[in-house]
């Protein structure tokens, strides 16, 4: 192969590699550093955003990682209530343990 067709391919995957990074926003975002706003870049449309509905990989990682459940994990990884306003739990015959969440 001769010089020229090595610099010249070198460039091409140079100038792939670059736009490639760029496009999926790697560098060069000139938006705000306090910019709380999630992003998600997915090969396919969403087939919705309810929990109970979604069926596709996508929609199910979206809605995973955007909204939020009745609990969270602290610091510590001890669970704390986040949509809901208090746990009670009690035993039972039949389920062993109950959960009742109270909804803020």
């Amino acid at each position: 192969m001769k010089n020229w067709q090595k610099l010249t391919l070198v460039g091409v995957a140079l100038v792939a590699v670059v736009g490639g990074t760029r496009a999926a926003g790697l560098w060069g975002n000139s938006g705000n550093s306090n910019d709380k706003t999630l992003r998600f870049s997915l090969p396919t449309p969403l087939n919705g955003l309810d929990s109970a509905t979604i069926t596709d990989e996508y929609s199910i990682t979206v809605v995973g990682n955007a909204g939020e459940g009745l609990m969270r994990a602290d610091k510590n990884g001890k669970p704390q209530p986040a949509l809901a306003k208090s746990v009670k739990s009690s035993c039972s015959e039949v389920n062993k343990l109950d959960y009742f969440y109270s909804v803020n």
